[in-house]
């Protein structure tokens, strides 16, 4: 029996390379991700039957992973990995409370009149720009690609 399986295309809440590891007490596959930061707290977890792990295998959406290729991964390098992700989170959040409040000052001086048309369409399209880039990073950070 296949002790470990490695997520190969996102399903449910299982993004890639995501770990379902066996639990024989029940006889089925368990994955769990938590991330615990300052901007949030997130936990992800799915199970799921050996039957299932075996159709989703021969879908596609998992392939066999062995513990030998799971545990090598350098630990160091995870880490590191793991501050520029987090680093970047904290940076994406920072960056949309500053433009969320500079277009709130933009369209209160819009509304008092003092500023003209054109350049508040200029704003707005910066603005919808931007956080439409703020957006897509999140989602890759996130894992929905």
């Amino acid at each position: 029996m296949v002790q470990t399986y490695k997520v190969i295309k996102a399903f449910g809440c299982a993004r890639v390379n995501d770990i379902f590891e066996h639990d024989s007490e029940f006889d089925v596959y368990v994955m769990s991700d938590e991330v615990n930061d300052e901007a949030f707290d997130s936990i992800r977890s799915m199970c799921i039957t050996a039957e299932l792990a075996k159709d989703y295998a021969n879908n596609g959406f998992l392939e066999e992973a062995s513990v030998v290729e799971i545990e090598s991964v350098d630990n160091a390098e995870a880490e590191k990995y793991k501050k520029v992700i987090d680093t970047l989170t904290k940076e994406i959040t920072k960056l949309e409370n500053k433009y969320k409040q500079r277009n709130e000052a933009v369209i209160k001086k819009y509304e008092a009149g003092k500023m003209p048309t054109c350049q508040k369409v200029e704003h707005d399209t910066v603005h919808f720009n931007l956080t439409k880039l703020l957006n897509r990073f999140k989602d890759i950070l996130n894992g929905n690609e």
